[in-house]
């Protein structure tokens, strides 16, 4: 095992994880605006 030592540097592992919850976030939303008129709810 690395010990202390890091795979990603930390600024890159920050960008990844903010980016890629951005585009969960963006699918979410997408989704439920596709859903919605089926389920009735309004979005």
């Amino acid at each position: 095992m690395l010990a202390g030592r890091s795979v990603l540097p930390d600024r890159l592992a920050g960008a990844l994880v903010f980016l890629t919850s951005g585009a969960v976030l963006v699918l979410e939303i997408v989704g439920l605006r596709l859903v919605a008129p089926y389920v009735g709810t309004s979005a």
